[in-house]
């Protein structure tokens, strides 16, 4: 087993570890990206937005991890979140809902590489 080790604290955590188990402190996992959304229509269509983290808020707000300026997006539209399952998306009682692949999310939803988000207007194409 390939394990992750702290800068911190030097302590081997389990693989795909954001967090160190010992010390708390944030893992630095370069070259590890959990993937990208990317835009598939609109004027910014073909933009690649980094999945940043675990724990993803997709919204209109500035306080969103990935900010999608479009006036149907809800300021906390959804939540994507990763674990070693794959990815999840839930709807955060937006006021337009989130569909994956065409469908309504009314719970939490797996979704994987190639699937298609869409949030109020915004289309978005899971790259993992």
């Amino acid at each position: 087993m390939i394990t992750t080790g702290c800068a911190a604290c030097t302590h081997e955590n389990r693989p795909g570890s954001f967090f160190c188990s010992q010390c708390g402190s944030r893992l630095h996992l370069e070259n590890e990206s959990l993937g990208d959304l990317v835009r598939m229509n609109g004027p910014q269509q073909d933009t690649r937005l980094e999945i940043p983290g675990p724990v993803c808020v997709l919204g209109r707000a500035n306080t969103a991890n990935i900010v999608l300026e479009e006036d149907s997006v809800s300021k906390e539209h959804a939540r994507l979140t990763y674990s070693e399952d794959g990815f999840r998306i839930e709807d955060m009682q937006s006021s337009n809902g989130t569909f994956l692949n065409g469908k309504r999310v009314h719970e939490v939803a797996e979704v994987v590489s190639g699937d298609l988000l869409r949030l109020g207007s915004v289309i978005l194409k899971l790259e993992a």
